[in-house]
């Protein structure tokens, strides 16, 4: 997972600075291409606001990169609503199964009764 997560972020860093934004979306319409063009690039997808020094054990650390992992999804499937490029949508939709893959994998050591 975690070399599924550095191509990830390295292809999301790539596509800041080719993203072509569907113009008739109607979100689009209400926000300049400018805002989204900086939310998309400024999307770091960072761990780094988790207080890991509150987290007590195995299984609460799990269930914080599950939701991680979902967030992730959420944004990715946001942002495919902007993309019109094919190739750009298919990656995307791509990441967006490994990410959903990864939750499971991460559901399943839930599963386990010794964590």
């Amino acid at each position: 997972m975690a070399d599924e997560e550095v191509k990830h972020a390295e292809w999301f860093s790539e596509l800041k600075g080719k993203v072509e934004l569907n113009e008739g979306h109607r979100l689009i319409r209400e926000m300049s291409g400018d805002l989204v063009s900086k939310f998309v690039g400024e999307q770091s997808f960072s761990l780094k606001d988790v207080d890991f020094s509150a987290i007590k054990g195995t299984r609460e650390l799990i269930e914080v990169f599950i939701e991680f992992e979902r967030d992730t999804v959420l944004f990715y499937e946001m942002l495919e609503s902007f993309i019109i490029d094919e190739e750009t949508g298919e990656k995307l939709n791509r990441i967006v199964d490994e990410e959903k893959a990864h939750i499971s994998k991460l559901q399943e050591l839930l599963s386990d009764p010794g964590i």
